[in-house]
């Protein structure tokens, strides 16, 4: 036979096991969101330094650029001064040429007055070559002159 107090009894048992439900889902949902909560925040610190990384290594890459335009712009600017210097030694060069021929040329004109002026003076000494034959061979031995002159210039 069942008795009044067995129902209760049931009822009170089924009420304890349904507060019971309700507290043990209370907690594992607490936990539940404690976890996703733990887990955005590590998600977060990591996208955050994956920013960070990226961020240093675009830097390092800018720095690299920076460095790399510098010894471009290095090298061109001492290509400019061995082109300036080369220009400045050519003309140099082409002075001294200049100043080479212009003394040549002032030899010349000495060389070639010189038998003029010997040529009279034998003519006066009385020689006795005629003054002609002896004004051409003083001009022969003047060309002689100026061409062992020119060959010295040239070697020296």
């Amino acid at each position: 036979m069942v008795t009044a107090t067995e129902p209760a009894l049931v009822r009170t048992a089924q009420s304890r096991t349904a507060q019971s439900c309700a507290s043990l889902a209370e907690a594992a949902l607490a936990a539940l969101t404690r976890a996703t909560r733990a887990r955005a925040a590590l998600i977060r610190a990591a996208l955050s330094e994956a920013t960070r990384d990226a961020a240093v290594t675009t830097r390092a890459a800018a720095t690299g650029t920076t460095r790399a335009t510098k010894a471009t712009c290095t090298a061109a600017t001492g290509t400019a001064r061995t082109a300036e210097a080369t220009r400045t030694a050519a003309t140099g060069t082409a002075r001294a040429a200049e100043a080479t021929c212009t003394a040549a040329t002032g030899t010349a004109r000495t060389a070639e007055a010189t038998p003029a002026v010997e040529g009279a003076w034998a003519c006066r000494a009385g020689a006795t070559v005629t003054c002609a034959a002896e004004a051409a061979r003083l001009a022969k031995a003047a060309v002689a002159r100026r061409l062992a002159q020119a060959a010295l210039a040239r070697a020296a």
